[in-house]
């Protein structure tokens, strides 16, 4: 991203999102399952004590999420959930405002977002967006990672293919 760094202007939409909010330089995830992660983002808890552990596991209602809390604190709470991986899980526990846009680009996820910045949400909240596949011109194939990885080559990680993993090792 460039606003953390990165020499390449190649997220406006996000260095513009984050002048304007919060952005996290660092994040340590507990597991490599997108709802398990979230999860754990979501609650402070690993996936042992969350009780999400995998992809097919939801969090139970009475783990409190930090959209409950920040709603407890007087904060008005807005999610864009693009990423089809966690929706239905009730990660969103706690949000008031929740737009799902399964497999959504980042351009109608931020688009989303900022309608809801300027309707419901408007001062004094937490807004939760989670993308999914980050396309063209945020990621994908078309993306050089030369400026974080210098020896990647161009479309390094968008396909299972660019890790050289059989069906096994990937499984596992």
């Amino acid at each position: 991203l460039h606003h953390l760094g990165c020499g390449r202007a190649v997220t406006p939409a996000m260095d513009e999102f984050a002048r304007a909010g919060s952005s996290f330089a660092r994040a340590w995830s507990n597991s490599n399952d997108e709802r398990a992660t979230t999860a754990a983002i979501m609650t402070a808890l690993c996936p042992a004590e969350s009780g999400v552990r995998g992809p097919q596991d939801s969090l139970p209602n009475p783990v409190q999420t930090l959209g409950e809390r920040a709603r407890d604190y007087g904060y008005a709470t807005g999610a864009v959930l693009a990423n089809p991986e966690i929706i239905g899980a009730n990660l969103e526990q706690g949000f008031r405002f929740v737009q799902a846009l399964p497999g959504a680009g980042a351009e109608a996820a931020f688009s989303a977002a900022l309608s809801l910045i300027d309707g419901p949400l408007r001062h004094r909240y937490l807004l939760w967006m989670d993308l999914s596949v980050l396309l063209p011109p945020y990621g994908g194939a078309s993306l050089g990672l030369s400026a974080v990885v210098p020896d990647a080559p161009v479309g390094f990680g968008a396909s299972k293919d660019a890790y050289g993993l059989d069906e096994a090792q990937l499984a596992a």
